[in-house]
């Protein structure tokens, strides 16, 4: 029973580390984008600013270049911290996605052989077991496949699997 309550305890706690990590990356991703969107608002504001200030300009018939510029140089900062915002929010989510990959163990597909329902490793193009081809993976040509227990060809003896 010492050996169970270790093992739960381990896990308990992998999964305790695991929630905090997805946690601690939901409120960074959080206050990444929050961040963002203030940034994007500032600047839709900023050019929309700009374009009122060049209108009210030319109504006058007097361009002020030096206002005009200050906001269009205010408008480029703002451009270069939305692309800061953007690289920060990818690289939470690139350090978290690998922080998490200790916690959540890849994932393998179990494929069947759909005639003799044996394992097949997912690269196989063929059965291990009856040799019949898996569907979509046929070498040479295209698979189709009607049903598992498919119309017969004729050609085929009782130890031929089906497709062959």
């Amino acid at each position: 029973m010492d050996k169970f309550s270790k093992k739960a305890k381990e896990g308990l706690q992998k999964g305790v580390e695991f929630l905090r990590n997805r946690a601690q990356e939901t409120v960074e991703l959080h206050k990444a984008t929050s961040h963002l969107k203030e940034l994007q608002k500032r600047h839709e504001e900023c050019i929309r600013d700009l374009g009122y200030r060049t209108y009210a300009m030319l109504q006058k018939g007097a361009l002020d270049q030096r206002v005009l510029r200050e906001r269009y140089v205010e408008a480029l900062e703002l451009e270069k911290a939305i692309q800061r915002a953007i690289k920060d929010q990818e690289n939470i989510r690139d350090r978290h996605s690998t922080d998490l990959q200790i916690f959540v163990p890849p994932t393998t597909v179990q494929i069947h052989c759909p005639y003799c329902q044996a394992a097949v490793p997912p690269s196989a193009s063929r059965c291990p077991e009856c040799e019949a081809p898996m569907p979509g993976k046929e070498e040479g040509r295209t698979a189709h496949l009607e049903s598992p227990g498919g119309p017969r060809d004729s050609r085929r003896t009782k130890e031929d699997p089906p497709g062959r």
